[in-house]
Parts: C-alpha cells; structure tokens; sequence
C-alpha cells in the first residue's frame, strides 16, 4: 500500500512541475522596463521614445523638434481650439517654457504598442516628471505622473537623424 501512495505522490509531484515549467515558457520575452514584447519594431520604437526623454532631459527645443513631424497635430485633449497645437505652436511654447526650467528628471514606461496604419504607430507610457522650475517665488519642484499617448509615423528618409518622427502627444 505505500508503495501506491508513494507512485502516486510522485505522479502529482510531477504532474505539478510540469504544469509549472509549460505555463512559464508560454509567457512572452518582455523589453526591459516596458511592457511590450521583443519585437524587431517594438524594440525600434522603445530606442525611439528613449531618444524623445534624453531631449526632454537635455531642455533643448531643437532636440525635441528633430523628433517632431513637420504635420504635427496636437488637440492636447480638448475641444478648445486656443489649446490646439502645430508644429510652429509647439516649437514656440518650447522656447517660452524651457528656459524657465532648471532641471527635468523623467521616468518613462511603456505600456503599450500597437501599429495604427502602414508606418504609423501608437504609444501609450506612464511617465514621472520632476522638473525644477523657476517661479516668482524662487525656484520649486513640480512632479507630474500621467499616462501619455503619442502617435509616431515611421521616416523613410535614410538621412534622418532618427527611425521615426512624432505625429501627435508630446
């Protein structure tokens, strides 16, 4: 009789790591710090978002308008045309707020990937800005942590600085 409970015990025990060691191998292969999977573009596009927060950190606009389309489009959220931004809006609501920022220390991770249309894909991350800025009163620390969504369009310019360009969501 033990020797049936002892065939049977390890019949389960093995039965159990076997259900673990399946489950574990079907679980997709993940870039690190996002929530994407390895794929050629995914990983692309992560490289990308990786060179957009070294120019928000850096506080330079013409860093971050390298990484702007020229047909950029922003409703930045609201009906309210006077909030609509192009490129030029953009590039000169840039140059009135970065001088004003001392330092900019932003924590990205990117939740979501998903290609909209032939070349264009959307971008969807948490990020967590620290920004130290002057006020009248001196200077303060702002801390801002939202969900973000920017819409990216692939270059097909071989001469371009980088692989894709920002169509909406700065």
């Amino acid at each position: 009789m033990t020797t049936a409970v002892y065939f049977v015990r390890i019949g389960l025990f093995l039965s159990f790591a076997l259900h673990i060691v399946l489950l574990s191998s079907c679980k997709p292969k993940l870039i690190p710090s996002t929530n994407v999977p390895v794929t050629k573009e995914n990983t692309a596009i992560v490289k990308f978002m990786e060179q957009y927060k070294a120019a928000v950190e850096k506080r330079s606009v013409d860093a971050i308008m390298e990484l702007v389309a020229k047909d950029f489009s922003d409703n930045m959220g609201s009906d309210d045309p006077g909030l609509h931004l192009d490129y030029l809006g953009l590039k000169e609501r840039l140059e009135k707020t970065l001088p004003r920022i001392q330092d900019v220390r932003l924590g990205m991770f990117i939740q979501h990937i998903a290609k909209l249309e032939k070349d264009m894909y959307e971008v969807v991350f948490y990020f967590n800005k620290q920004i130290l800025m002057e006020v009248p009163s001196g200077e303060k620390w702002v801390s801002v942590k939202e969900v973000s969504r920017m819409v990216i369009r692939k270059r097909h310019d071989k001469n371009a600085p980088y692989e894709f360009e920002i169509m909406q969501g700065i």
